[in-house]
């Protein structure tokens, strides 16, 4: 954008001198820039394959697996709506900036205008979005793109269409300006929707795809609209407002929502948030089937480290992550409180007996939701509400500690779990992220 905001208005200047000094400014400017892109750590390919060498694993300690490898990209993977739509808005942005670039100085000549006043008018356009770029970032952040892209390519429609009837330069300024505003939401949407979209390994090649549906635009903005501008000056114009128009469409129809966060809607009734979340939820399945490692639908049954861990569903505790394991490696069974109930017992049969695990983690973890309430106190109030008083325990507790080994006790003494030496139970803390061991001290079947 600094670009944007100077060139022209250099060009311009050094134009009304001698029009070969445009390009010598041109080159010095583009020596410039790779001596800065030079300079930049991510383009030295050397540095960026060096790693320091891992230290060498102690004696008897277990071995840890390796990370799994990136899966390969998926055949024909960017033909997708998640890709190909914002492409497809991308390409009519490419036209809209392309066309003009052919247009504006014939179209600005036309009117009485020198070199100088065309260059500065481009570089007029450019201030707020140099202004305002960021505050459009956090508007496409916050808002919902497939209403917020279609409103902005409409509006740069309206201002192409509006230009051919322009003679004075200070309402075609005004015009620009507000097809500014409009332009500078329109990228940063698009591309954080091919961003979203999909995996860290596949973005850059998206990020790719996006650019090739927009110098795509650029090539018929310049040649197909550029070339319409000598049979009649409004034709370019009315060209480029009919391909926004279409890509607006298209993206309202079909660019993949997103929606701010609603964290905030949890005081609104819990049916009405229950169905809007699982609405949010299904509409980003689908934009997220694209990082789907279709390996794992071959993975064996039987957990790679045939282990079963369970733990409590608090929202907080993302299991896997916080004991390093990775898809395929363990069983893990979750429930209020991470407590070894008859149901977890039953998957545990299930677990050892058909799929192989020979170990149990209990997970339970500080501020569980398990803590400061009674059993009784809470089945009286759902009977008093309902007229019908639940006939299971809630396993509420007031002593994580004496919880876990209460589990571990129920599991160790369970006579239809075969392996039962192996069960250890642990208390996770939320706020360091540290597990502590807590010790049952109890002999399996004693």
């Amino acid at each position: 954008m600094v670009g944007l905001l100077l060139g022209p208005a250099i060009g311009g200047a050094v134009a009304l001198w001698a029009y070969s000094g445009i390009f010598a400014a041109s080159g010095v400017a583009v020596l410039l820039g790779i001596g800065a892109i030079i300079r930049m750590p991510e383009t030295r390919g050397a540095d960026m394959g060096e790693s320091s060498p891992a230290p060498a694993p102690d004696a008897g300690a277990p071995a840890i697996p390796p990370a799994p490898a990136t899966p390969p990209a998926p055949r024909l993977w960017w033909l997708r709506p998640a890709l190909l739509v914002p492409g497809v808005a991308l390409a009519a942005a490419g036209t809209m900036f392309s066309m003009y670039d052919v247009v504006w100085p014939q179209y600005l000549t036309a009117r009485g205008y020198d070199s100088l006043v065309i260059g500065l008018s481009i570089s007029f356009f450019a201030v707020p979005i140099l202004l305002l770029t960021s505050r459009g970032g956090r508007l496409s952040d916050r808002a919902d793109r497939r209403l917020l892209v279609p409103a902005a390519l409409c509006v740069v429609a309206a201002c192409a269409s509006t230009y051919p009837w322009l003679r004075n330069i200070f309402p075609i300024l005004a015009v620009g300006t507000v097809e500014s505003l409009a332009v500078m939401v329109v990228e940063p949407s698009l591309f954080a929707v091919i961003s979203e979209s999909t995996t860290a390994s596949l973005r850059g090649r998206a990020m790719g795809v996006g650019g090739l549906f927009e110098a795509g635009g650029g090539a018929f903005g310049a040649g197909v609209l550029g070339a319409l501008y000598g049979i009649a000056e409004p034709l370019p114009f009315l060209g480029g407002a009919t391909v926004c128009l279409l890509a607006a469409g298209v993206c309202a129809r079909a660019l993949p929502r997103h929606r701010p966060d609603r964290r905030r809607a949890a005081v609104s009734p819990p049916r009405e948030v229950s169905m809007s979340v699982i609405d949010d939820i299904q509409d980003e399945n689908l934009m997220l089937t694209s990082r789907y490692d279709v390996r794992a639908g071959s993975l064996d049954q039987i957990p790679a480290r045939h282990i079963a861990v369970v733990g409590c569903m608090d929202g907080r505790l993302d299991l896997p992550a916080i004991l390093g394991l990775h898809t395929g490696d363990a069983h893990v069974i979750r429930n209020a409180g991470g407590v070894a109930t008859d149901d977890v017992i039953r998957s545990l049969v299930v677990s050892q007996r058909r799929l192989g695990t020979r170990e149990v983690m209990l997970v339970h973890h500080t501020e569980c939701g398990m803590l400061g309430f009674r059993d009784d106190e809470l089945k009286a109030q759902i009977e008093q509400e309902t007229g019908v008083r639940p006939p299971f325990a809630l396993e509420a507790f007031s002593d994580l500690d004496a919880d876990v080994r209460q589990s571990v006790r129920r599991i160790r003494l369970s006579p239809y779990l075969p392996y039962r030496d192996e069960v250890r139970g642990f208390v996770f803390d939320v706020h360091t992220g540290r597990l502590r061991e807590v010790y049952a001290g109890i002999a399996v079947g004693g």
